[in-house]
C-alpha cells in the first residue's frame, strides 16, 4: 500500500504533462493495491488551487481525490500527531531540510496505516528513515 503526499495530487491536478505522467502511475498503483493520503493533504491541496485558480476548481479537485478508488482518506488523530511532531524535530534543518509540519503530518500518517511507501516530488523527504520514501 502507498501513502501519497500532497505533492502527487498537485501533479495529478497539474497542467504540466510529464508531472501529471509520473504522478499517474503512482495513482494507479493505489488503484490496483490501495493507498493512503491524509485528510490535511486535502487543504493543502485545496488552498494551493483556490490561490492559483479558483476555489470551484478546488471543489472539483476535492470531488476528484474523493474518487479516486481504493484511495483512503485517513485523518490525523493522537497518535499520527505526535509522531508528525516526532519527525520535523528529527529532520527539521533550517535552510537545509525545511520540511513543513504538514509534510510531517503526511509522512507520519504513511508510518501509522502501514504502508510500504511513501511517495512524493518533493526532495525534503530523502533520507527518512522511518518509512521506505520514493521522491519522484
Amino acid at each position: 500500500m502507498l501513502c501519497l503526499d500532497s505533492y502527487v495530487i498537485m501533479d495529478i491536478l497539474s497542467d504540466n504533462n510529464e508531472r501529471v505522467a509520473k504522478a499517474q502511475k503512482y495513482l494507479a498503483e493505489v488503484k490496483l493495491k490501495g493507498g493512503t493520503v491524509s485528510a490535511t493533504a486535502l487543504a493543502e491541496v485545496f488552498f494551493h488551487i483556490a490561490r492559483r485558480r479558483d476555489e470551484e476548481s478546488a471543489s472539483k479537485a476535492m470531488t476528484f481525490i474523493k474518487s479516486i478508488e481504493n484511495l483512503k482518506i485517513v485523518d490525523a488523530g493522537e497518535k499520527t500527531s505526535i509522531l508528525a511532531g516526532a519527525l520535523r524535530a528529527k529532520y527539521y534543518k533550517s535552510r537545509q531540510r525545511e520540511i513543513s509540519f504538514l509534510d510531517c503530518i503526511h509522512l507520519a500518517t504513511g508510518i501509522v496505516t502501514n504502508c510500504k511507501k511513501f511517495i512524493s516530488g518533493d526532495r525534503d523527504f530523502e533520507g527518512i528513515e522511518e518509512i521506505h520514501v520514493e521522491v519522484y
